[in-house]
Parts: C-alpha cells; sequence; structure tokens
C-alpha cells in the first residue's frame, strides 16, 4: 500500500520470464463475473503457464494472481499491464498456488506427494485468496497478520547491555540505514557534527558498539521463521518462502547437511515449538521415501537419506557424490524430532512420532555400519564430511570410512533412540504402555542392540584427537589413513565440531581435553578464512558459545 496525496502512479504487469507463460490484465468494475468481489474498479492481473491444462510430464502447473486496488485517481489497461495514476493511496495484493499436494493416510499423516488432477485448482485457488484479502481490506490484513506473529514473536525478548546513556542508540536508529549500522557493526554511529562524539566516531575510536543492531538481527530471525514456518506449511529451507527472481537459490531445495538444521536451532530454545511442527510429517514422509533408498542402494532395513533433497523427498544421493553422499544428514534432522520432545516432554508425541522414525535409521544403522581392525570398530561408509576433501598420496578425496560427523551423528541417534525408549514406558514390563499399540510402533525392542553397537563406535562415538591434538575430521583407522592430509583449513562446513555444536559430546568442563582440541579446530578454521559465508559465520559463533 502507498500514499501520496494524488500523486501515485505506477505501471504493473505479472510476467514470467523463464519458460512459456502468458499474462493477463483486466479492469473490473463491482459488476464483474470475473471474481465476484464487490469492489468500485480494480485492476486485475494474471500469469499462468500456457499448457495450463496440459498433464506434460514434470510441469508442476501454477497460477499467479493481483488485485491493483487504487484510491481515486485513474485505472485503465494498458495491454497486459494495469496503468495507474494521479492516486492517493494503493494496495497491491498479489498470491499464487500450484498443482501440488500432500496425500495423507488415515491419521492425517502425509505419505507420498502428487499433483491434483483438476488443473483449473491453482487458478481457483489464488482466486479465492485475493478475495479473502480483498473483502477483508489492508488495514484489517496488516493487523490479522500482526496479531498471528505476535503471538509467538513476544513470547521473547533479547537486551544487550551498551555503556551508552540511551542517546547513543538513537543516533544509530535515527541516523544510519540499517546497511549503514552493518557496516559500521564495530564502530560507534555517526554523531551529528559539533557534538562532544562527534571527533571519536569519525576516526572510529568511540566506545559505544552497536549493540542494539545484534537485538535488531534476533528479531528479524524470528520474524522469519514464524512467518516461513507453521503448522500445514512445508519447512523452511535455504532461503525460507522467499526468493528473488524467478528461479530459487538452490532450486529451493533442502539442504540436509547443516542448512535445514540450522534454521530450526534456535525455535524451542525460544518457545517457537509452532514453528517446527512441519518438521514432523516432513520428517516422517522423508524416511517412508528413504526405505526405498536403503533398500535399493545398500540392501539394508530402515530408512536413509542424503546431503539433499526436495519437495518430492527424494533420498537417494541427488548429484555428484562429493556434494551429495552424506549417509547420516537424513538421520541428523530425525534427531530435531528428538529435541521437539526434550522440550514438550509429550510422550504420545515420542510414541507415535519420534521413536518410529529413529527406530528406522537405529535399523538401517545396525546393518550398514562396517568392521575395521581387529577389534572390530564400527564405522560408516563409504561417505564424506560435507563438501570437504581430503588428500593421500598427492591425490584429493572426497570419500572414506568413518568421518567425525558420521560417527557423531549415529552415535547421537542410538542415545536418543535408547534414552527415548526408556522415558516412552516400552521397555518396562510394568509399564501400562508396555505391549500398546504405540509402543508396537516405537520399535524398542531395537534399543538393546543399538547400545551395544554404539560402543563399537571409533572411540565409543565420541570425537577422536590426532596427535597435534585437533579433533580428526577422517578417521584415520582405515589403512592408509593414518596418513591422509585436508589442504583447506578454512573449510566453511564446521562438520567435524558437530559433537560441540549442535551436539553435546564436548562440554568444556565434562570433557576439557576434547574441548581445548575443538576449540584448536576452530580458531585453524576461522585462522585460515573459514565462517566466510553467512550460515557458517552463525555456527561458528556457536561454536564460540559453547567454548565460553
Amino acid at each position: 500500500s502507498g500514499g501520496g496525496g494524488g500523486c501515485v502512479g505506477f505501471r504493473a504487469s505479472l510476467e514470467r520470464a523463464v519458460g512459456t507463460a502468458k499474462s493477463e490484465a483486466e479492469v473490473i468494475n463491482s459488476t464483474s463475473s470475473w471474481f465476484g468481489v464487490q469492489q468500485e474498479r480494480y485492476g486485475a492481473l494474471r500469469v499462468f503457464p500456457r499448457n495450463l491444462h496440459d498433464k506434460a510430464y514434470n510441469e508442476i502447473g501454477w497460477f499467479g494472481c493481483a488485485f491493483v486496488v487504487p484510491s481515486g485517481g485513474e485505472l485503465k489497461k494498458e495491454g497486459e499491464s494495469i496503468r495507474v495514476s494521479g492516486a492517493t493511496t494503493v494496495d497491491v495484493i498479489v498470491s499464487g498456488a500450484t498443482l501440488f499436494q500432500r496425500e495423507r493416510d488415515a491419521r492425517g499423516s502425509p505419505f507420498n506427494s502428487s499433483l491434483h488432477e483438476d488443473r483449473n485448482i491453482p487458478s481457483s485457488r489464488c482466486h479465492a485468496a485475493l478475495h479473502a484479502a480483498l473483502k477483508l481490506g489492508f488495514d484489517a490484513v496488516r493487523s490479522e497478520h500482526q496479531k498471528d506473529y505476535s503471538e509467538l514473536y513476544n513470547r521473547t525478548s533479547l537486551t544487550l547491555d551498551t555503556k551508552s546513556d540511551g542517546r547513543h542508540r538513537l543516533e544509530c536508529e535515527q541516523l544510519l540505514t540499517t546497511p549503514e549500522r552493518v557496516a559500521r557493526f564495530t564502530r560507534p554511529c555517526l554523531h551529528p557534527p559539533g557534538s562532544e562524539h562527534a571527533h571519536q566516531a569519525v576516526n572510529g575510536t568511540g566506545p559505544y558498539p552497536d549493540t542494539h543492531l545484534q537485538q535488531l538481527l534476533f528479531n528479524h530471525g524470528k520474524y522469519l521463521l514464524i512467518a516461513a514456518s507453521r503448522k500445514g506449511t512445508q519447512p523452511a529451507n535455504l532461503v525460507g518462502i522467499w526468493a528473488e527472481g524467478l528461479v530459487s537459490p538452490w532450486s529451493g531445495d533442502y539442504h540436509i547437511n547443516i542448512n535445514l538444521q540450522m534454521m530450526y536451532w534456535a525455535a524451542e530454545a525460544l518457545n517457537l515449538h509452532e514453528t517446527t511442527e512441519p518438521l514432523t510429517p516432513w520428517m516422517k514422509t522423508l524416511s517412508k521415501s528413504g526405505e526405498n533408498a536403503a533398500q535399493c542402494l545398500y540392501g539394508a532395513p530402515g530408512w536413509v537419506a542424503h546431503g539433499y533433497t526436495d519437495l518430492w523427498m527424494n533420498a537417494r544421493p541427488l548429484g555428484d557424490s562429493k556434494w551429495a553422499l552424506c549417509v547420516t544428514c537424513g538421520a541428523w534432522v530425525a534427531l530435531h524430532l528428538w529435541d521437539s520432545y526434550r522440550y514438550s516432554r509429550d510422550g504420545v508425541f515420542l510414541r507415535r512420532d519420534v521413536l518410529p522414525v529413529l527406530a528406522g535409521s537405529v535399523e538401517f544403522f545396525i546393518a550398514y555400519l562396517e568392521p575395521v581392525g581387529p577389534s572390530g570398530t564400527l564405522v560408516t561408509g563409504p561417505s564424506h564430511s560435507p563438501e570437504n576433501s581430503f588428500t593421500w598420496n598427492s591425490k584429493n578425496f572426497h570419500l572414506t570410512m568413518g568421518t567425525a560427523l558420521d560417527t557423531a551423528v549415529v552415535h547421537d541417534v542410538f542415545s536418543a533412540f535408547i534414552d527415548g525408549c526408556a522415558d516412552s514406558g516400552c521397555l518396562d514390563w510394568s509399564s501400562p504402555w508396555n505391549g500398546h499399540r504405540d509402543c508396537v510402533l516405537a520399535r524398542c525392542n531395537l534399543a538393546k542392540m543399538a547400545n551395544q553397537t554404539r560402543a563399537r563406535l571409533p572411540n565409543a562415538g565420541f570425537p577422536s584427537v590426532d596427535t597435534e591434538g585437533y579433533i580428526d575430521e577422517f578417521y584415520r583407522g582405515t589403512p592408509g589413513m593414518e596418513r591422509h592430509v585436508i589442504p583447506d583449513f578454512g573449510h566453511r562446513h564446521f562438520s567435524p565440531l558437530f559433537a560441540l555444536h549442535p551436539g553435546d559430546q564436548i562440554q568444556r568442563h565434562a570433557s576439557p581435553q576434547l574441548a581445548e582440541a575443538a576449540s584448536k579446530v576452530l580458531q585453524r578454521k576461522l585462522a585460515h578464512g573459514g565462517g566466510h559465508t553467512g550460515w557458517s559465520a552463525a555456527w561458528a559463533g556457536a561454536l564460540h558459545a559453547r567454548l565460553g
């Protein structure tokens, strides 16, 4: 919505530059039968594939639509556009829909992805959303949105102390844009000429860092997660629900070698459980797809998912093995269900949703792990440490056996399953839950084998430290690997430090030697340029926090 005392004017259209699409525009009067919306006069735009009614393979089917609703001024159609001139205010309402649907079983759990047969559904849904918004009006829609997110948003707040007297904060917020504040983050804000702090500000020596910018970032992150991930939606991916342009970065898929997990790291701690609700049906569906991957690729029971997946829940490795062959990445996401239980202590959720998913992962790794060495240590492989490599005999490799990430994730999955079974009552013969249908789903009969298998992981599942005091990223217990070298000390992934964060095996008071080894890895990575991307910097910050 925009205002300007009768000076608002622009041309609006809906277009799609990629692929074949058709755009349309029309000026609608209150008597129009196209939408049946009672509005004096407004513009209507729509864009859709030229083959909207073609059932060609891989055509999802989509429809975009918009209303342009001016107050005053002139409104007219110009080709496939709407021209507004001389308006006082203009509301632009935009919506979109596709043919995609997630089918559900009798209990309401998603089990398959498909397309609606009725190719007119996107158009109907798109128009229905516009109709509802137009009926309410801009102020009511905004108020409804504010009420919706505020209920979650206001549960937490962050206040960071500053040495200033409060005036500095106002100067930062009133005189500088947010990008300017980011650029000057470690320095004081610009002070008005002639003020007592002006000289210090110019020379960057003032005493007042912009701590309130950190508070703004905290609040912004909360808002984005609340807006992107709620019950009935898909989980938030790398870009949430926003993408600049027509093709989403990384094709809008799910990177489950760090990015999806990171989106939800703070959710439960901030009492935003509602934002995690899409993860449960999503994870249950992925595990169903993962059963096929486990059987077809590894001849194993249970389920497995690799480094990337998408809306269709592909669980096989998607792409080159150096990017995709992470056998524990699906299990890593499954641990978020366990975290949700640890906060909610909901026994029904544990037995019906968490334990069945964990049980399938446990079953897979019991069959998949390979014994090596004279003691029969169990390791994963072939697998990789996400996107990183090592050299051996002057050659570069990505795949190996028993990476630090794999060992830590398998340890945590086994531990979560064992602890969950103990909490569920399904292992206690005197418990009223024993023998209940929910305990059949939980499959806690695997707990004993999980415990035995966990004990045979490298170093019993805890990180190993090399002779120089660093945590090993790649297992040295297989022939030849004792001489491997990591060529990129500053690699952006902090995978070998999973046991420090988001895991909790490494604790600076309980395991000071491991904490010191983790700190050495972190400092070496940062000294060699690690943490240079946004998500990598966030992970580095979390690791620093764990180390105190």
